[in-house]
């Protein structure tokens, strides 16, 4: 499989799981507005939910695969063995944890919302929400791997589509809830972890699919190929996953903000997610595998192609679409969330956060990229070295920012310190030869800028006739979102016809790569 098309059915897939996830986020924030439910819901899913983001779309792929593409360069049993020793490990590992947090769970919640402690209805409320928040770490973990074993494979669709059966069970629990909970709050909980076996059943069936299953029933043994996990995936945690710990820091300090802080930057980072998850996950993932196989044969000139191809893509999807985050930020969030619960205060604040989180998002996916290449040669020390650089950047930003700028401060700091790690890294990668700065990429990016001068100058321009034209549409949610949809494809079909101008994308040369195995 070609690299494009690999990203091209990542990112389709990947686009489907977010939209039906932006619909589970209207649902939401109608239903619990932007109060103590809503903050106490976020709060409880964000462990489980670092967990995902951590293991399923960052270090455990980092770790795994490689590895596992070693096992299955040898022999499918050699693979088959290891991944049944990877399984047993994990799932023993986390069910301790998840145990462990059971027990601590009111600790747990200090030390993820240390602002709570001082409404104890509010306190209590997150540590019942935690509780039955946390199966879903033990589920989204054995979910990772069976992904890993699945994209190493060069099988990359039923782990794309994976979540979809999350956001499936959250839209049910959200539409369903007076009929069978006491509160939304409790019904919302209990259909993450519903979502996570729904999700690891999906990739068992699609292991047995491929005749890639393997036997779970062993004992478990610290192999050597074991150790070399835990010694690669340990400070991967880290390195793949800064923006996430970023995050956390955010909602940990934005506990400290006045009452909806929490949900403002929930909301705005779920919209920044879109981009970063349907372009930026997908390179990282279909790129790893194949840098893996390309550095395994010793071929380091198509890997630094593949490479640069991927950066191509990345930002060629990035730069318009920081474009449009930022300068449509408010139109997008009023379109999007205004109903219920959620006020114009709210719409306000979240819009804030988004263009501030907007400024980094070159940066977060590029960061996917970067990584990548570190992980194909089992490198996981070097990231997460300069990862504790960028977590400490973003710490010492966010207490000299949010007091200025609140809530909107902690997502520059999470921008800042994401470039702060593009920097680090390419500088890295390039002193060991395994990155190639050269001047197609080069002229690539100029084009791509000049392009998005281009379409900024346009929204500006159109910007006084697009917002009373969405905010006159009424109360007609789908006629509204529609017209919004309509209006973005618009400008980025006006960013497309400029890069043809300026000829930044050769066509006869995409659709070749379409094709190139």
């Amino acid at each position: 499989m070609s690299l494009v098309r690999a990203i091209a059915t990542l990112s389709g897939l990947t686009l489907v799981s977010r939209v039906m996830g932006f619909a589970r986020d209207l649902l939401m924030a109608s239903v619990l507005g932007a109060g103590v439910v809503s903050d106490a819901f976020l709060v409880a899913f964000r462990l489980p939910n670092l967990f995902r983001r951590l293991l399923a779309e960052g270090a455990f792929s980092a770790a795994f695969v490689p590895l596992y593409t070693r096992e299955l360069t040898a022999s499918k049993e050699q693979a088959k063995h290891f991944a049944t020793q990877s399984f047993v490990f994990l799932f023993l590992t986390v069910t301790a944890l998840c145990v462990v947090c059971m027990v601590f769970t009111p600790q747990v919640v200090h030390l993820l919302a240390p602002g709570f402690a001082d409404e104890p209805q509010k306190f209590a409320f997150t540590v019942e929400l935690c509780r039955i928040t946390l199966p879903y770490m033990i589920l989204i973990v054995l979910a990772a791997m069976l992904t890993g074993i699945l994209n190493a494979n060069l099988k990359f669709a039923e782990g794309a589509a994976s979540s979809i059966w999350l956001n499936l069970a959250l839209i049910a629990g959200l539409s369903t809830w007076q009929h069978y909970s006491s509160s939304a709050g409790h019904a919302v909980a209990w259909n993450v972890t519903l979502g996570g076996v729904l999700q690891l059943g999906i990739l068992v069936w699609a292991l047995y699919r491929y005749n890639l299953q393997f036997p779970i029933f062993v004992r478990p043994r610290l192999s050597p190929e074991i150790k070399q996990l835990l010694k690669l995936l340990l400070p991967g945690i880290l390195g793949a996953s800064v923006y996430q710990l970023n995050v956390m820091v955010d909602t940990m300090l934005a506990t400290l903000l006045p009452e909806g802080a929490v949900t403002y930057l929930y909301y705005a980072d779920r919209l920044n997610q879109l981009p970063l998850g349907v372009i930026g996950i997908a390179l990282g993932t279909a790129l790893l595998p194949m840098l893996s196989r390309q550095l395994r044969e010793n071929n380091l000139s198509e890997a630094l192609k593949t490479q640069n191809q991927a950066l191509e893509i990345g930002l060629l999807v990035a730069i318009p679409t920081t474009v449009v985050l930022m300068l449509l930020a408010k139109p997008i969030m009023h379109v999007l969330f205004l109903r219920g619960e959620f006020t114009l205060e709210a719409v306000k604040g979240t819009s804030q956060a988004l263009q501030a989180f907007a400024v980094g998002l070159p940066a977060y996916i590029i960061i996917k990229v970067l990584t990548a290449g570190f992980f194909a040669r089992e490198n996981t020390k070097t990231p997460v070295k300069i990862a504790m650089v960028c977590v400490a950047a973003n710490i010492v930003l966010n207490f000299i920012l949010m007091q200025p700028l609140a809530h909107v401060g902690l997502a520059l700091s999470t921008a800042i310190a994401a470039w702060l790690n593009v920097f680090l890294l390419s500088t890295r990668l390039h002193k060991q030869d395994a990155i190639s700065f050269d001047k197609p990429l080069l002229i690539f990016l100029a084009k791509c800028l000049v392009a998005a001068g281009w379409m900024s100058a346009a929204i500006e321009y159109a910007l006084p006739f697009i917002t009373p034209f969405l905010y006159n549409l009424g109360h007609h949610a789908a006629l509204r979102i529609g017209a919004l949809v309509a209006i973005i494809t618009g400008f980025c079909v006006l960013f497309a016809l400029f890069c043809a101008v300026f000829k930044a994308v050769d066509a006869r040369k995409l659709r070749a790569a379409f094709r190139r195995r």
